[in-house]
């Protein structure tokens, strides 16, 4: 009975500084930024196709990974903040294809503005 009791205490002591070995290192590692572009080619003029969203219109994006990452929109150029703890985030449309280019992001629902009426 003496070693099974020891044998517990040995797994609890093993898992309890194993979390606190993870949650250091999510503490301590430096932010890196992500920065996805994408080439503009030449594309015939498109009159009905609209180049400016709906304003308040966005596409919320769940991200996968668990750094912190700076992505920043190849459209726009706004920044985007995205983390292990922070995983969803309201991204302009037009920014949107681009980032969801990388396996790290997939699409969870389209926010639509609010009108006052």
């Amino acid at each position: 009975m003496v070693q099974r009791g020891a044998l517990l205490e040995k797994f609890v002591t093993w898992w309890a500084l194993s979390g606190a070995a993870v949650l250091l290192e999510r503490v301590t590692e430096k932010p890196f930024e992500l920065e996805i572009t994408e080439k503009k080619e030449e594309e015939p003029e498109r009159e009905l196709l609209r180049t400016e969203p709906d304003e308040g219109l966005a596409l919320e994006i769940e991200y996968s990974g668990g750094r912190t990452v700076t992505v920043t929109g190849g459209v726009t150029g706004k920044s985007y903040v995205f983390s292990g703890l922070r995983r969803l985030g309201a991204v302009d449309p037009r920014d949107a294809m681009t980032i969801l280019k990388n396996g790290r992001f997939r699409p969870k629902r389209v926010i639509q503005p609010k009108h006052n009426n």
